[in-house]
Formats: structure tokens, sequence, C-alpha cells
């Protein structure tokens, strides 16, 4: 059996998952509240990890009270800890420049377009995300909607948590929690893949 290093030359993906104040509409802004990423090797085994707690450079909250109670994030003891956007890009930017390897990671996550999408809105320039991070992506939502498709799994299985419900791997933390949902999202990963090629 071969043992994990961070060597950055068996890194092939990066998993994450954003917690954020609210939906984006063409009015109102949320602001990333809390993001978690892991580089995985080509087994999809964590090799390196970054967890951050951020809030708008100018200190402005724009917050729905939904996402709030979804995430359960309590905002005043949250901004005590939290780092500025500009300080959690310079993080950012570091931590994926030390696991590139030459060849751009692919993003996995479960919607995780979204994902991608508001850390260029909020931490990293799209510039500096594209220097490191492919277009290409494994999305856990998408796959799982095409397996509904397919008959594979019931209809409406849709979700992070029904998908792991239909596909039986254990419920032990609570959802809408970034590290938990990544780790989540690379189980059900592994999962369809094991599936997939009839282990």
């Amino acid at each position: 059996m071969r043992k994990l290093c961070h060597n950055p030359n068996m890194n092939k993906y990066i998993a994450l998952d954003c917690e954020t104040s609210g939906i984006s509409t063409r009015d109102f802004k949320p602001a990333l509240l809390t993001v978690y990423i892991a580089v995985l090797d080509e087994n999809f085994n964590t090799v390196d990890e970054l967890e951050l707690k951020t809030k708008p450079d100018d200190g402005i909250y724009h917050v729905t009270p939904k996402s709030l109670d979804v995430n359960k994030i309590n905002l005043v003891e949250h901004d005590k800890v939290a780092i500025t956007y500009k300080e959690a890009g310079t993080k950012l930017f570091d931590f994926i420049k030390k696991n590139y390897n030459g060849e751009r990671l692919i993003p996995v996550g479960h919607g995780i377009a979204f994902d991608c999408r508001f850390l260029q809105d909020t931490i990293i320039s799209a510039g500096s995300w594209e220097r490191f991070i492919s277009y290409r992506t494994l999305d856990t939502g998408v796959i799982g909607r095409f397996l509904c498709v397919c008959g594979v799994i019931p209809e409406n299985t849709g979700g992070l948590e029904s998908l792991m419900l239909a596909l039986e791997i254990p419920i032990v933390n609570v959802f809408h929690d970034a590290k938990t949902d990544t780790l989540y999202t690379v189980q059900v990963l592994k999962e369809l893949i094991k599936r997939n090629k009839g282990f």
C-alpha cells in the first residue's frame, strides 16, 4: 500500500465548500463567511487543507436571517475571529500556489460552480484562480442528477444529504458547515466511483 505524502506532484483535485450570508441577487451581495478547501491526490485522499473564516474588508455584512438559520453561524462571534477578504485572498493564493504541480487542479464539490464563482467575487481574482484551477469540474450534484435520469438512484435525490442516504453513507455531523459538506462530498464521489467501477 502506497504511503500518502504531501507531494505536490500527486495533487489532482481541489474540493471546497463556502458558507455565505445569503444568495446573490442583482441587488443583494451576501458575504463570504467560511470556506474550507482540501487538496486531493489522484485517489481523492486529502493531502492538504485550508479553512478560513472571513469578513468583508469594510466590515459590513449583507445578511439574510434565513441563511444564518441554516448555517448556524453566530455573526457576532464570527466577526471576532474572521479575517478580511484581503487577508483571506493572500492565504488562499499562497495555498493553491503551494499545491500547484504544473497542471491545474480540478474543483470537486456539490454545486461547485457557485462556490468557485463566489470565491472569485470576494477574495481572489478570476485571473489568479484560473492560473491554478481548471475550468473542468467534478460536481456531485450534476452526477447525482444524471444518475436520477438513468434510474440508478431515486428521482428525488439531488441534495447532498439525499445522495448520502441513497448511497447508504453514514451521516455523523450536521450539514451546512463548509468542512463537513466538503468531506461528505468527497465521500459521495468516492462511493459513486467505487460503484461505477463495480468494486
